[in-house]
């Protein structure tokens, strides 16, 4: 099956669950942001759950199919086949000569496309994710461009358990990280209470949080220590940055606490602007 590409949208990578096997390398995970969509999209077709979907972020892309595929479009968006709407969260089939044009419906920042079968794409310490900043994984170790190409190979169709659409908390659990007891305690308690705003200058290496600044530990940083996807992080500013997916294996500011792992696509998915509100998982 081959797939041309005739818009790429605003940032559509190839993306699976990620990659461990280059951690100690300082190589990130890099995969999926919303792993529970992404496993939504691949059961929906008979994939299994690691496999390589497309990550869309905001604006999706336009897409012709020179063949029939089944394909299912997960997430907070809008699909339409030939001009016509179509159902998402649901496994649908495109005709050969048929076009698909994906753009979101204003709720999300992530959502998937995944094709029945395996893309063919680079791998890179043991995943087909994308690594944009060494150009390596995924398609060419970029992200998708206008004039592209896709293969997909026909596989083994699993008989995956039945998922039902997302559901997204409100709050974001959170748990304690190495340095918590160096912040004063009412700077932990704080964190129960604040309303922080996604900022801008987010993506999938960091989000950075505004609306209150906390107050720091007594040194202010660290010695160069691992970290993992959801870690926050709170620098000299005292505006706390979230650690992604993307984002180096270790760091030097002190960690405050991390999120929840079942949480963080529902973190994700938060837009800039939008509020997120934080409380411990005792």
């Amino acid at each position: 099956m081959v797939i041309d590409v005739l818009h790429p949208g605003l940032s559509t990578t190839i993306q699976d669950s990620g990659r461990l096997n280059g951690l100690a390398f300082g190589v990130p995970k890099c995969g999926w942001i919303d792993k529970e969509l992404a496993h939504f999209a691949n059961a929906l077709v008979g994939n299994s759950r690691s496999s390589a979907v497309l990550e869309c972020t905001v604006q999706g892309g336009v897409y012709k199919f020179r063949e029939t595929s089944l394909i299912s479009i997960v997430g907070e968006c809008f699909a339409s086949v030939e001009g016509r709407a179509v159902q998402v969260n649901q496994k649908i089939q495109v005709n050969a000569g048929e076009t698909l044009k994906l753009k979101s419906n204003g709720k999300g920042r992530y959502y998937y496309l995944a094709f029945q079968g395996k893309i063919e794409c680079e791998k890179y310490f043991g995943s087909y994710s994308t690594y944009e900043y060494a150009k390596k994984g995924g398609f060419k170790g970029r992200k998708l461009k206008k004039g592209d190409v896709l293969s997909i190979k026909d596989s083994i169709n699993h008989l995956n358990k039945s998922f039902s659409h997302v559901n997204y908390s409100k709050n974001i659990r959170i748990l304690k990280a190495p340095e918590t007891s160096e912040f004063d305690k009412n700077e932990i308690q704080r964190l129960n209470e604040i309303n922080f705003v996604i900022d801008i200058n987010s993506n999938r290496m960091g989000y950075r949080l505004s609306g209150c600044e906390l107050k720091g530990t007594r040194t202010g940083n660290i010695i160069s220590s691992g970290c993992i996807p959801g870690t926050i992080q709170v620098p000299p500013s005292g505006k706390p940055i979230v650690l992604m997916v993307d984002s180096p294996t270790t760091g030097g500011y002190p960690r405050i606490a991390v999120i929840h792992p079942d949480d963080l696509g529902s973190f994700a998915q938060r837009l800039p602007g939008e509020k997120v509100n934080f409380y411990w998982d005792d």
